[in-house]
């Protein structure tokens, strides 16, 4: 299969999205100082994939959509150390403001492209919510072996979701020559 420039470039930015992720809490569990800069990195993998949107749908639309990526990441982190530390009440909280911003990013997708369906990107985040807080909870456990399957399961989903997004791109945007 050929791929385009963008796919790869959204391919690219969806893994580092997960891998980052998966760094993240391995570095938390760990208590390793590089946490901090590995949420702040991932929070900058935000600001690339909404960039990535700015072409075709504008400064405003970019910036939302990284905000609500970041609001994610944001919320992630909140999980992750709520449930490292055994705060199993902040971590159900937190989960159901995860899911929450799932909705308004499936939403937000799925307005601004007519070709980005709301129920295959609810579907999609559900998804990815759940592999991450599996990993999270194969991380805690040292159960490497489960976790290097979730973390497949997860680049999956990364790809399904960079593969989406392309393609609503390229079906909406294919006669006006701006796939690359």
């Amino acid at each position: 299969m050929i791929y385009t420039r963008l796919q790869n470039v959204l391919r690219k930015l969806w893994f580092e999205h997960v891998s980052l992720t998966r760094r993240y809490i391995q570095a938390v569990i760990a208590n390793n100082p590089s946490a901090n800069s590995i949420a702040s990195r991932l929070l900058k993998n935000q600001d690339y994939i909404g960039d990535l949107i700015r072409p075709y749908y504008g400064n405003t639309a970019a910036k939302q959509l990284a905000l609500l990526l970041r609001e994610h990441i944001t919320i992630a982190s909140h999980i992750v150390n709520a449930t490292k530390l055994g705060n199993t009440s902040l971590a159900n909280s937190k989960e159901k403001d995860w899911s929450i911003n799932a909705d308004k990013i499936a939403s937000f997708i799925a307005n601004t492209n007519a070709y980005w369906n709301i129920g295959a990107w609810r579907a999609m985040l559900r998804e990815h919510l759940r592999l991450t807080k599996l990993e999270l909870s194969t991380e805690l456990k040292r159960d490497i072996s489960t976790s290097s399957s979730v973390y497949n399961q997860i680049r999956a989903n990364a790809t399904q979701m960079a593969d989406t997004m392309y393609n609503g791109l390229d079906r909406q945007f294919r006669a006006t020559k701006l796939i690359l």
